[in-house]
C-alpha cells in the first residue's frame, strides 16, 4: 500500500515582511500508485496570486495523472512503449486543466482595487492574467514496478532507490540565479522536464527551492532525504519532525517558504530499516570523513594561506627596500632641484624687481611726458583760441572797413559827378566869353591848377570830414547796408 506525507511552512522572511506562503504541497496514494506534488508561486509583485496558482497547480496536478492511470494496466503499457509521447500529452493536459482552472477562479474572483492599485505601481499588465497566478511545479509518480515524473521551474526531486541511495533523476534546465521557469508563460510546454524510469525505489520526494537553499551542498542535501526515509515508518511522528525541522531551517537558512511532499511504500520502508540505517551510517561516515577532509583540506589552504601571506609579506618588504632606495635617491634629486629651482626663484626674483623699477621709471617718464603733452595740449588750445579770436577780430574789422571804402568810393563819385558837371558849365560860360579864352589856356603860372578858379567850389562840394566807422562786435551781413549820415547828405 503507498502512503504519502506533505509539509509546508511560511518563510521567516516572509513573516517578517507580512507576506503570505506562497508554496503548496499535496499527495494522493492509492492501491497502485502514489502521487507526490509539490509547487512554489513566484514572489513578485505582479505574481499578485501566486498563492492560488501554486494550490491549483497541485490539484490539476493530481487530478490530470490520476485521470490518465484510471485505467493502470493500460496506462503501463502506453507510457513503456512510449515514454516521451505519453508525458508530452500529459504535461499538455495538465498545462490545459491549470489553464481553464485559473479562469474559472479570475471570473469568479475578478482583481480588487488594492490588487489593481499593487500591479499599477509594479508595471504589471493587467491583460495578462496568467501571470498573476505564476507558480513552478514537481510532479513525482511512484507506481509498482516503474516511476517517472515531471517538473517546470526549480526545486529539489530526489528519488531513495532500493540501496538506499538518494539521486537527483531531473532538474530544470532554465533555472539560473534569479529566473527559473514557469507554468503560466506562453511556452511553458517547452520548460517541462520529464523522465520514466523501470524499477520500484524506496521513496520519492518533491520539494521547493525553499529547502535546498537552506543546505550548504547537495550532498548534505541528498544525505538529508536518507535520513527522512527511515523516519517515514511513522507517519505522525515524521510529520510532526518535519514541521519542527523545516521551521528551523527557514528561520535559520534560507527564510523562503519551504514544501515537501513525499510518497512511499509504508511495508517496503519497514522492510528496509536495517539497510536505511546502514546507508544512514555509512552516510555520516561520509560524511564524518568528508568534514574530516574538509577540515584537512581547510588546515592545508590556511598554511597555503599563511605561506603565501607571508611570502607576500617578504616580497612587500623587499619591494618597500627597493622603494626606499629609490625614494631617498628620488628626495636626493628634488633635494638638488629644489636648490635650483630656489636659485632660480632667486635670480627671478631680482629680475622681477628690476623690471619692476623699470616699469616704475617708464611710468614715471610717462606721467611727466603726458603732463607735458597736455600742458603742450593746453598751449595749443589757447593759440587756438587766440587765433580764432584774431581771426574773429580782423573778420569784425574788415566789414567796417570795406563799407568806409565803399562809402568813400560812393562819396568820390557822387562828388566828382557833381565838380564835373559844374566844370562843364564853368568852362562854357568861359570859353563862350573869349576875353577869358587865352587867360583860361595860357594862365599864370601859380593858377597851374585848372580848378584853382574853382576852391570855393571844391570846398562846398567835398565834407568837412568823412567818418571812420568803428568795428562792431557783431558782424552785419554784407548784403544788409546801414547808411551813414554823411552818405545821406551827399544823395541830396
Amino acid at each position: 500500500m503507498f502512503q504519502g506525507i506533505q509539509c509546508v511552512v511560511q518563510g521567516a522572511d516572509h513573516i517578517k515582511k507580512g507576506m503570505i506562503c506562497q508554496d503548496a504541497a499535496d499527495y494522493k496514494a492509492s492501491e497502485h500508485y502514489g502521487i507526490a506534488v509539490a509547487a512554489d508561486g513566484h514572489g513578485s509583485a505582479k505574481y499578485i496570486r501566486s498563492d492560488i496558482g501554486s494550490k491549483k497547480a497541485v490539484q490539476c496536478a493530481i487530478g490530470t495523472v490520476s485521470q490518465y492511470m484510471e485505467d493502470y494496466d493500460r496506462f503501463s503499457r502506453k507510457i513503456r512503449e512510449n515514454s516521451g509521447y505519453v508525458l508530452r500529452k500529459m504535461s499538455e493536459h495538465f498545462l490545459a486543466s491549470w489553464t481553464a482552472a485559473i479562469e474559472d477562479y479570475h471570473d469568479a474572483n475578478p482583481l480588487t482595487e488594492k490588487e489593481k492599485e499593487i500591479l499599477r505601481m509594479a508595471g504589471a499588465d493587467e491583460s495578462s492574467l496568467f501571470t498573476y497566478y505564476g507558480s513552478t511545479v514537481l510532479i513525482a509518480v511512484l507506481a509498482e514496478d516503474y516511476y517517472y515524473g515531471m517538473l517546470v521551474g526549480d526545486g529539489g526531486f530526489v528519488v531513495i532507490d532500493e540501496k538506499g541511495t538518494a539521486g537527483i533523476p531531473i532538474e530544470d534546465k532554465n533555472s539560473r540565479a534569479n529566473y527559473t521557469s514557469s507554468i503560466c508563460s506562453k511556452n511553458s510546454i517547452d520548460a517541462v522536464e520529464s523522465f520514466f524510469a523501470e524499477g520500484k525505489p524506496l521513496a520519492m520526494c518533491v520539494s521547493t527551492d525553499g529547502l535546498i537553499k537552506s543546505f550548504g551542498c547537495e550532498e548534505d542535501f541528498l544525505d538529508y532525504h536518507v535520513l527522512l526515509a527511515p523516519m517515514l515508518n511513522n507517519v505522525e511522528n515524521c510529520q510532526v519532525s518535519l514541521l519542527k525541522n523545516l521551521n528551523k531551517r527557514t528561520s535559520q537558512g534560507s527564510g523562503d517558504d519551504i514544501s515537501i511532499s513525499v510518497i512511499f511504500e509504508s511495508g517496503r520502508i519497514a522492510d528496509s530499516m536495517e539497510l536505511l540505517k546502514q546507508v544512514i551510517a555509512e552516510s555520516r561516515a561520509r560524511k564524518k570523513v568528508r568534514e574530516e577532509q574538509e577540515a584537512l583540506e581547510r588546515k592545508k589552504f590556511q598554511e597555503q594561506q599563511e605561506r603565501r601571506r607571508q611570502q607576500i609579506l617578504k616580497d612587500e618588504l623587499a619591494e618597500m627596500e627597493k622603494k626606499k632606495k629609490h625614494y631617498r635617491e628620488i628626495q636626493k634629486k628634488i633635494d638638488r632641484k629644489e636648490k635650483e629651482a630656489q636659485k632660480k626663484l632667486e635670480e627671478a626674483e631680482r629680475l622681477r624687481a628690476e623690471a619692476q623699477r623699470s616699469m616704475e621709471e617708464a611710468q614715471k617718464r610717462r606721467s611727466d611726458l603726458d603732463n607735458r603733452m597736455e600742458e603742450k595740449s593746453r598751449e595749443f588750445q589757447e593759440s587756438e583760441k587766440r587765433i580764432r579770436s584774431l581771426r574773429e577780430e580782423v573778420q569784425n574789422m574788415e566789414k567796417p572797413v570795406e563799407k568806409s571804402i565803399e562809402t568813400i568810393l560812393k562819396t568820390g563819385t557822387i562828388m566828382g559827378a557833381k565838380i564835373i558837371e559844374k566844370t562843364q558849365k564853368k568852362l562854357s560860360s568861359l570859353l563862350d566869353d573869349s576875353e577869358y579864352e587865352e587867360q583860361f589856356v595860357y594862365g599864370d603860372a601859380e593858377k597851374d591848377d585848372p580848378f584853382f578858379p574853382y576852391e570855393d567850389l571844391e570846398e562846398e562840394l567835398l565834407p568837412e570830414k568823412i567818418p571812420f566807422v568803428q568795428p562792431q562786435e557783431t558782424v552785419q551781413e554784407e548784403s544788409e547796408e546801414v547808411p551813414t549820415d554823411n552818405e545821406e547828405e551827399v544823395k541830396e
